[in-house]
């Protein structure tokens, strides 16, 4: 067998859902000198306990913090010399895979699990640079005609696969710096209604609402995180990629309700357009209001995840551009 080159891996995206999805990477980069590149926030500070990790200003459309990240990125990148630049984007990843294409390196990049219909500016514009461009749903061939479909990154990992287990109930809003006091309200209600006996846990991020009938706290670190979806035996979130995926790779039977851009609890509405993606294909429940989140939890019961939906080729197709490249 033909040994190939160890190579220095950047693994640039923002934190997230985005960093989620760059983690179900690792059988890739864990064979390879890497380090990560993101912005501050809980799960990045977790994991840079434990990897060599630069926080760098994140964009935010803001030309001034744009500039910044540009700079940082760029001594970065001198500092590391990476051979690779590998992104699951969003903002902040844009300075790695423009700056390392300049410097000569290979850049991969993968389309966000919650782009299931129409392409992210990040993706649009990576695409036209990216030695490698990945999506991970059908209806995005059309964008990117050049691009390789490969099927979801989040693929099911639990022994147990859908059957219950666990006790509880874990609800999370994510980490995405607004709020969603509508869906904490509707679980406080139905508690106090006696609608939800189970014993409810939460992670409630930036909402402002505090639950007068079950415990919470604001952020988990990710280790903690995961370890509360495995342990619950139904999960209730809002619709972030990060935490959809996380519930798919323990097989974990869950109800998802989008953010909504009217209540401003998003900056717009793609988490619609993941909701109505991962409902069609029988992934989970999707929830609105307190009617349908009633309803749900009698049907949860008898929902069966479809597994034949958790198939995806994103680390063969990698590892395979790797040997090619680096020989």
């Amino acid at each position: 067998m033909t040994k190939h080159k160890k190579i220095k891996i950047c693994l640039a995206c923002s934190a997230g859902g985005h960093l989620q999805e760059m983690l179900q990477l690792e059988s890739v980069y864990k064979k390879h000198t890497h380090f990560f590149i993101s912005f501050k926030r809980i799960d990045t500070e977790s994991l840079s306990k434990k990897e060599l990790f630069y926080c760098i200003e994140r964009p935010a459309r803001n030309p001034a913090k744009t500039i910044k990240n540009f700079v940082q990125t760029l001594k970065i990148l001198q500092k590391e010399n990476p051979d690779l630049i590998i992104s699951t984007g969003a903002d902040v990843a844009l300075a790695s895979c423009f700056i390392g294409k300049l410097l000569g390196k290979k850049v991969i990049f993968i389309e966000s699990f919650c782009r299931p219909i129409k392409p992210g500016i990040t993706g649009k514009l990576i695409y036209q640079i990216a030695d490698l461009f990945l999506y991970q749903w059908k209806a995005l061939k059309k964008y990117y005609k050049k691009g390789i479909y490969s099927g979801s990154i989040f693929q099911e990992k639990s022994k147990s696969k859908t059957k219950d287990f666990g006790k509880g109930i874990f609800l999370s809003v994510g980490t995405h710096p607004q709020q969603f006091n509508r869906l904490l309200k509707i679980i406080d209600d139905l508690i106090e209604k006696k609608i939800i006996k189970e014993k409810v846990f939460a992670q409630i991020g930036a909402s402002d609402y505090k639950p007068k009938h079950f415990d919470y706290e604001r952020f988990i670190e990710l280790n903690e995180f995961e370890q509360k979806i495995k342990k619950c035996s139904l999960f209730i979130t809002h619709a972030g990629e990060g935490n959809i995926g996380l519930a798919l790779n323990l097989g974990k039977k869950m109800l998802v309700m989008p953010r909504l851009k009217k209540f401003d609890e998003h900056t717009n509405n793609h988490q619609l357009e993941l909701a109505d993606a991962i409902e069609k294909e029988k992934l989970a429940l999707i929830i609105h209001n307190e009617n349908e989140l009633k309803t749900a939890l009698a049907k949860i019961k008898n929902f069966n995840l479809n597994q034949n939906k958790l198939k995806g080729s994103s680390i063969k197709l990698i590892n395979d551009f790797i040997k090619q490249n680096f020989k």
